[in-house]
């Protein structure tokens, strides 16, 4: 099960990616328009991951794991 915690959020948000999916996965966030913020590679086979997002804009995002280039999961938050 995939957790994203705490939402909304001040400076980390933390990503659980379940075990069963392996670790071939790319994690992207996107602002409110559709813009890829930041894209992560998954290159040290992470489950936990905590990204620090003090530098973002107030407002929504979106992220998204995707898996073989494909969407696997996604979920907003609110940076504050």
């Amino acid at each position: 099960q995939f957790q994203l915690y705490p939402n909304p959020t001040n400076e980390n948000i933390n990503l659980i990616v379940p075990q069963t999916l392996g670790y071939d996965y790319k994690i992207d966030i996107y602002d409110f328009v559709g813009r890829v913020i930041i894209s992560i590679d998954n290159k040290y086979h992470r489950t936990f991951h905590s990204i620090n997002l003090s530098s973002f804009e107030t407002g929504y995002y979106k992220i998204v794991v995707k898996y073989n280039d494909g969407e696997i999961w996604n979920k907003s938050f609110l940076k504050n």
